[in-house]
């Protein structure tokens, strides 16, 4: 049983009584709580600036801000167009050539084009299952790269030792690309399967 007063409350319990005479603490005014904060919060923003200068003038050693202000107006006014770059920024797979102005690349004595998704192949990528065709996609950096090319008559004629795949066409589909890393190349099979290849 609680029997309780303004100050003081009474608790009894199978004839043991328990008597306190203090009061619950009252909250702070609103004023005083906002005065809290704000002594707290400014000490803890001049630490955090005095990091962020410390940390700018190690990166960037004895360089102003105005300095460095003046350093990204010239690479914004003189940043590459896209129209410009062989290569270009791929919202899901990092980057890729540019299909309009790259030439592709050269290897093992051919010049191999670039398709219209910025992958370095001879072949459009959307290619769709049939019966007669085994489509194997390769997919990596530049090993892979290189291994598509370079070793494609040599899989090629080691799938059609198979008697299952002795009739088929065998397709090898180049999606690696020079500088891949993962997740790119799950990102370039599941963004050519995503556009229906």
């Amino acid at each position: 049983m609680i029997v309780s007063t303004d100050s003081s409350y009474h608790l009894t319990f199978s004839g043991l009584d328990v008597i306190s005479t203090s009061a619950t603490k009252p909250r702070r005014p609103l004023r005083r709580r906002l005065l809290f904060a704000t002594i707290t919060f400014i000490p803890l923003l001049i630490v955090l600036e005095l990091i962020a200068a410390v940390g700018l003038n190690v990166i960037y050693s004895g360089l102003t801000l105005s300095q460095l202000r003046v350093q990204q107006q010239a690479l914004a006014a003189h940043a590459i167009d896209e129209t410009e770059s062989p290569h270009v920024i791929h919202p899901f797979l990092g980057w890729v050539h540019n299909p309009q102005l790259s030439a592709g690349e050269e290897v093992f004595g051919r010049q191999i084009p670039v398709n219209s998704l910025g992958f370095v192949d001879v072949r459009e990528p959307l290619l769709k299952r049939r019966p007669d065709r085994l489509i194997i996609a390769i997919t990596g950096g530049s090993v892979a790269w290189q291994l598509s090319v370079g070793g494609e008559e040599l899989i090629r004629s080691l799938l059609h030792e198979s008697p299952a795949l002795r009739d088929r066409e065998i397709i090898i589909l180049r999606l690696g690309m020079s500088g891949f890393k993962q997740p790119q190349q799950l990102q370039a099979i599941s963004y050519v399967l995503a556009l229906g290849g």
